[in-house]
This record gives structure tokens, sequence and C-alpha cells, in this order.
């Protein structure tokens, strides 16, 4: 069958019109029925939103919240989206600033690849919650500006400054260093616990895709937020402190300048750290009078950001003897009831080294009880002259090996930045201080066999040893760590490994007696805890100025639960000021109070000023 030129034009016609019907159903289905097909038609661009984690809480060792996080609100703004011009006048009043105030922080360096005018930077940070709600109903007035909420620091006692730490925006350097975690404007831990564990406190940073049109609304999701991720908060800390122990310490180091650290010997956990004068952390929490406080408390002569309980190196004088003693025992130049005779001093040949412990005949025991210079003289001289008079660098060096295992002049390894290493001179120390100026023999060092020589601790290092004494050669890493989202086992395995010194144990016993008579008996009295058996040794370190005040304790004898190093700055006597401290921290920690006999004791200390040096009424 033959079609004519007429059917084929109506044959071509209706596939011309099922075309266009199709073409036309298509478009409308684009165009009316395809949401998304409407969203990707209508936008500009594509933006990655960054969503910032909360920081990880942080617990004392009684589960109490110190640290946690509280909003504030920060004024944000894309260069490129600004109206031209923008209504200055209204935008000045609802944010309280002015022209010089936008025209230094409108602009950016738009050369430097940290900036771009298609980004979001901060304007104004941290504005009061008033402002920042006012300004959020005036928006629609300013297109570009947006309000931002962020979590930041807040802490519930004004304590512990030193060990928790602060936070602050990051600098250049590090951000240099870590750009793949961090972008200008994070803030991270620069101190403390907060910089130590900054890893586990600062979270994971989450991200959203958002679909802007070409007036930089948002039209939704990209791909219905598929490619979204939630921020991921930091882990939460508990410390070893006792918040309550810690912010009684600090009461009683008013108006002083030194450090406490108290510890708990079975475990290493840190239960008081603090330096003191110290300062306020709600003072730094980030807000815009901060800066400010910064200069402030650097210009500040006492130095309050220095922290002087693991930074500060000190002659411990007397507390070392108890060491000393445990080594003399271990070398067998001492027996525990051999008596050493004292006649007022060490003499050789033409020179004495003084002793006030009243003269006589001492056995280890009554040496530390009485501090008796001269027995610590002559262990000092026995172990330095162990391998003969001419050869003291081979008993020096037997002595500072002793001396490391104690943890003096080497860093502990506390979970805390900046530790110090104190001073545990060796024999080549000495050959450089001796060059060219003859061979030095143990009178050139023997004022280091009672703490008054190169021998220098911080007053972690002492609470240490004290520690270690205590807990009769055994001993973990001092540290602040408890656990981790409430995991004890997910601390560092360094800080739960128990360690001993080359110590017999049975040498622990007498030197604890010795130090228990020095509280019921010696220079320790102020020390005493009623009814709980404390040891103790009373310091005083020889300074330019006014002595320093020194003192180490445990308690109980037997079964200690705290050990503890006071060093009070120009207090002079031991027994007069760090003494009392010692052993009001003891017992409150024991107690959970203050019994009434020793209320008088608390008083003195509290109204003792060794700073401001108050008149005389």
């Amino acid at each position: 069958m033959t079609i004519d030129s007429q059917g084929r034009f109506r044959i071509i016609a209706g596939i011309i019109a099922v075309g266009f019907a199709f073409l036309l159903f298509r478009v409308a289905q684009v165009q009316v029925l395809d949401a998304q097909s409407q969203v990707e038609a209508n936008t500009a661009s594509l933006v990655k939103t960054i969503q910032k984690p909360s920081r990880g809480l942080i617990y004392d060792r009684n589960g109490e919240l110190i640290v946690f996080n509280k909003f504030v609100y920060d004024i944000n703004v894309v260069y490129n989206e600004l109206p031209d011009p923008v209504d200055t006048t209204l935008l000045f009043d609802l944010l309280h600033i002015d022209q010089e105030y936008y025209e230094k922080n409108i602009q950016r360096n738009w050369s430097d690849i940290r900036y771009s005018k298609f980004t979001p930077f901060t304007f104004l940070s941290r504005v009061p919650d008033s402002i920042a709600l006012r300004f959020k109903e005036y928006l629609y007035m300013f297109p570009g500006f947006f309000v931002t909420k962020e979590a930041v620091r807040g802490y519930k006692y004004p304590t512990a400054s030193h060990v928790l730490g602060y936070i602050s925006e990051i600098g250049k350097a590090e951000l240099d260093r870590n750009s793949a975690i961090y972008v200008s404007g994070d803030y991270v831990g620069k101190s403390g616990i907060e910089l130590y564990y900054e890893d586990l406190l600062r979270g994971v940073k989450g991200h959203r895709y958002e679909l802007k049109d070409n007036l930089g609304r948002q039209v939704g999701d990209y791909l219905d937020g598929s490619l979204n991720q939630e921020a991921i908060s930091g882990n939460d800390l508990t410390l070893t402190l006792d918040i309550n122990l810690q912010r009684y310490a600090e009461e009683l180091m008013i108006n002083k300048k030194g450090g406490i650290v108290a510890i708990e010997p079975a475990s290493g956990e840190v239960l008081t750290m603090l330096s003191s004068p110290d300062f306020n952390l709600n003072d730094l929490s980030i807000g815009q009078n901060r800066g400010e406080r910064f200069q402030e408390l650097f210009a500040d002569t006492l130095k309050p950001f220095y922290d002087r309980s693991m930074m500060a190196h000190y002659p411990p004088g007397s507390v070392l003897k108890p060491i000393l003693a445990l080594i003399g025992l271990q070398e067998k130049v001492i027996t525990p009831h051999e008596h050493i005779y004292c006649g007022g001093g060490y003499f050789y040949k033409s020179n004495v080294w003084r002793c006030h412990a009243g003269g006589g005949n001492n056995d280890l025991k009554s040496s530390i009880t009485r501090s008796c210079n001269t027995y610590f003289f002559t262990i000092y001289r026995d172990l330095i002259n162990k391998y003969g008079y001419s050869h003291p660098e081979k008993g020096l060096f037997d002595l500072h090996n002793y001396l490391s295992k104690f943890g003096i002049g080497r860093k502990l390894g506390i979970d805390l930045p900046m530790e110090g290493t104190g001073l545990n001179p060796t024999p080549a120390y000495y050959d450089e201080i001796y060059r060219n100026k003859g061979d030095w023999r143990f009178t050139y060092i023997l004022s280091n066999g009672i703490g008054q020589g190169e021998i220098e601790l911080t007053t972690l290092q002492m609470a240490n040893a004290v520690s270690i004494i205590a807990n009769e050669g055994k001993f973990k890493t001092p540290h602040l760590i408890k656990s981790i989202d409430g995991e004890a086992e997910r601390i560092p395995e360094r800080f739960r490994k128990e360690r001993s010194v080359d110590i017999d144990p049975d040498y622990f016993p007498p030197v604890k007696d010795g130090m228990q008579g020095v509280i019921d008996f010696g220079t320790g009295g102020l020390a005493a805890v009623p009814g709980i058996e404390v040891g103790g040794k009373t310091g005083t370190s020889e300074n330019s100025g006014k002595d320093h005040s020194v003192f180490i304790a445990f308690a109980p004898k037997n079964d200690p639960k705290i050990a503890v190093a006071v060093f009070i700055e120009n207090g002079g006597w031991g027994s007069t000021q760090a003494a009392p401290i010692a052993g009001l921290m003891i017992e409150k920690y024991l107690k959970g109070e203050i019994s009434d006999s020793k209320k008088w004791v608390e008083k003195m200390v509290l109204d003792s000023d060794l700073i401001n040096k108050k008149p005389m009424p």
C-alpha cells in the first residue's frame, strides 16, 4: 500500500506533536514538579559551614564539675555580601562600636591566603547576650552579617589556675603546624591541662554543605544533607585533684609566695598542686576585656603566671636528709643504730661546718628528729669518698644515680607542660666549675649533705620524694589524669606502672620513725594532727635575703594516704610557716575539718602576710 503525500504529512505532524508534548511535560516536571532542580537552578554557590565542637568537661576526683562550657556570641560577616552603602549609623548603635572600630575590623588583607571576601570572618567577638539578641532582630537590614554562638570555658571556682590552664586564639606558628585541624580564629589550650590534653579536649569539627542563591540566601542542604557531619564534643576528663583541698590550700597561701604539692603515695595521684600568687581563670575566660587582664598579669612583679610548684628550682635544705639517710644505709656507710658524735659542727682541718642541733651522739632516728648537720655531713663525706679521697667523682657519680631514682634533677613526667628539672650535679658539673682551679674534693661540695649546696629541687620533686619514702620505696609517676570519659583504663600506661627505688625496703621504717620524731619531739610540732601519726621534716633553705621555709610530710605513718611538700619563699624557718600549712592540709584531707585544738594554728596561717607586710596595729 502506497502512502500518499497527505498521509506522510499527518504521520510527521503526529510525531512532532508527540515530541512537543513530551518536551512540555519535561519542562513542567523540571520547573514545577522537581524541587531539587528548582534549587539547583536558583543556586549561585555551594557553601561549606564548619560546626565547632564543645570542649570536653573537666571534673575533680570526686566527680564535681569544675570546668564547663558556656555560650557566647560572635558577629561574623561575608565581605562580598555587604550592601553598598552599609547603614553604619544604626549598626554602630546596635553593636556599641564606632567608626574607628568598624574601619579597622571590616577590612582584611585580601592578598593574604588566610582571608577571602567570599568566606565569613569574625567582625565582633564575645558580644554580650543582650546586644547579640537585639542585633538578631535587625539582621534583615544588614545583608552579609550573621550571628554565631560558640561555647567557651567557664569555671565553678577561681582555683587551680596553673593546673587547669586557659585557652586562647591559635597563633600563626601553631596554625602553620596544624593547618589540617585548625583554622584562624580557633581557640586552643595554651597552658595546663587545657594544653597538655588538647587532643582529647578539643573534639572533632562537623560541617554542613549549604546551597545559597545569588543573593546569598540559604535555599537548602546539598544532596538533602547526606554529606553533612555533626560535630563531636571533646572527651570529658576526671582529674586526680581534690578541689576542696585545693581551695583550702590556696586560702592558706594568700599573701605568700611559693608552692604546694600533695600526692596520694600508693597511686601517684596529685591531690593538690598550686603556685602562689596565682590568677583567676574567670578573668581570662574569652571576653572583651581579656587582653587588658593579660597585660596586667604579665606586668605584675609577683609573676602570677610563673608556676612555682614545678618550674622554680630551690635548695631543699634539710628535707634532703631523709633521702641521704636511705642512700647511706643502702651503701652501708651507716647503720640504723650507729652513733656519730657532734661537737657543734663538722670539723676538717681548720674548717668547720656548723650544726645547731645541740651536739651529742646521734643515731639515725635522733639525727633526723634533731636534724643534726654533722651526722649528714659525715654520711655525705663517706658517700663521696667511697672510692678514696682522690676520686670523689666516682662516689658522686653513684650518689647522682641514687638521687635520680628519687626524681631529683630530672623531669618526673607529670602530665603538665613546662615542668622543671631541678639540679642534681654530676662530676662533669664540678669539673667545669673548678676548671683551671685544681682538683675538687668532698670538702668543696660538702654543703650538699644538708641541702644547701648546688642541689636544687622543685616542690613537685620534693612531694614525689616524700611520697616514695612514705610508700617505702614504691611509687608511680605523679599525674593529674584519673579517667577519660569515665574510663580509668584509658589513662596512659606510664601512670599506672609501679616502680621502685634501689633501696632495701627494711631501711625505710627507721627513717620514717625519725620523721615521726620530727613531729612528736622536734621542729615539726605545728604539723601535728590529733589522733594521727604524721612523719615530716622541716627545712630552712638559705637565701641571699630572708631564708625560705620548707616542709615535707606524710600521714598516716604506716598507711599513708597523703604526702605533701610546702615551700614558702622568704618564709624563714621551716617550722614556722611551711610546717603548719602541711599539718592543716593533712588534717583537712583525712578528717574533712580542722579540730578545735588546731584552730589557732589555722588563724595564725591565715593572718600571716609575707607579701604585703601589713603594718602592726
